[in-house]
């Protein structure tokens, strides 16, 4: 078997949700989950939030960087390994 970290580095507001005129009264929160699947196992990574007043352009920096999710899999024929992982 095999292991493979997801690590969080740093997260970018690139532009905020809303109009100009919503984007002066409000902030966004960001948060992040996931599904994690390989050939042994299937799993969820629960959502978590990553900022709570982001604005255009900030940045969320993790040092270090934040574990996302931890897989363990298992190599399959000829050498090939399955790995996939959903973000919402």
């Amino acid at each position: 078997m095999a292991t493979l970290n997801l690590n969080i580095h740093k997260v970018v507001c690139v532009d905020e949700i809303g109009g100009e005129w919503e984007e002066k009264f409000g902030n966004d929160e960001i948060y992040l989950g996931g599904v994690t699947i390989s050939s042994s196992n299937i799993g969820k990574v629960d959502p978590f939030e990553i900022y709570a007043d982001f604005d255009d352009g900030e940045v969320q920096e993790y040092n270090p960087p934040r574990v996302f999710t931890h897989l363990i899999y298992q190599t399959m024929q000829r050498g090939q390994s399955m790995l996939a992982l959903y973000l919402y």
